[in-house]
């Protein structure tokens, strides 16, 4: 989100998720994750949904 210069509520905006769905796979905190959650924030970041399953 920072290399975009996005906001959390312009990004849970963009792609249709609620601000706290988002920050809780932001913080780590969520338990589960539906596949279309993770294909919007794809669109939403321009990523491949691997980006979100490596490890740093």
């Amino acid at each position: 989100m920072a290399e975009l210069n996005i906001s959390a509520t312009d990004l849970s905006n963009e792609i249709n998720i609620s601000r706290n769905a988002l920050n809780l796979c932001r913080s780590g905190k969520a338990k589960m994750i539906k596949f279309e959650t993770i294909a919007e924030l794809c669109k939403g970041l321009y990523v491949q949904p691997d980006y979100f399953f490596k490890e740093k």
